[in-house]
């Protein structure tokens, strides 16, 4: 018997909203100039946008071959599925991660709106909304160019 797998129904359309919102986000301080109703503003629009996308996905667990009739069964729990307790070491450096990123990030977008700024673009955070989504398309496309159906990388 062969074990139960996800196959997401969407693939890479069901991204798109996410896609979107990251756009969307990326403009906003050119059009929301409060920075705590930006910040509720971001909120709404990437809750919207992970509901969206949960709901294009429609992941089910079903046997290899099975065709989809919306009864999906639940996967069955072995002893192997069962998580570990965390290293303390890996959260420390995972949240060092994170917040170098979120730091670069800021760097580099203050940096590239003054550069818009020099050459005369009047609202440079839409510039770079408007960059973001083709940028987020092809690294989502990059991520997985080689998956097979079952999982298998192609070689």
């Amino acid at each position: 018997m062969a074990a139960p797998h996800t196959e997401p129904r969407a693939g890479i359309v069901a991204d798109l909203p996410l896609l979107v919102a990251g756009g969307v986000v990326t403009a906003m301080p050119d059009h929301i100039h409060h920075r705590l109703i930006r910040w509720g503003a971001d909120v709404v629009v990437l809750a919207a946008a992970a509901a969206t996308t949960a709901v294009l996905t429609d992941t089910a667990t079903r046997a290899p071959g099975e065709e989809p009739d919306g009864g999906a069964t639940a996967p069955v729990k072995t002893p192997d599925d069962t998580p570990g307790p965390a290293n303390p070491a890996v959260l420390v450096i995972g949240l060092a991660l994170l917040c170098t990123g979120i730091y670069a990030d800021a760097r580099i977008t203050r940096a590239l709106v003054g550069w818009l700024r020099s050459r005369g673009v009047t609202r440079p955070h839409t510039v770079l909304g408007v960059c973001t989504v083709p940028i987020l398309l092809g690294i989502r496309a990059l991520e997985n160019p080689g998956s097979a159906p079952d999982g298998t990388m192609k070689r």
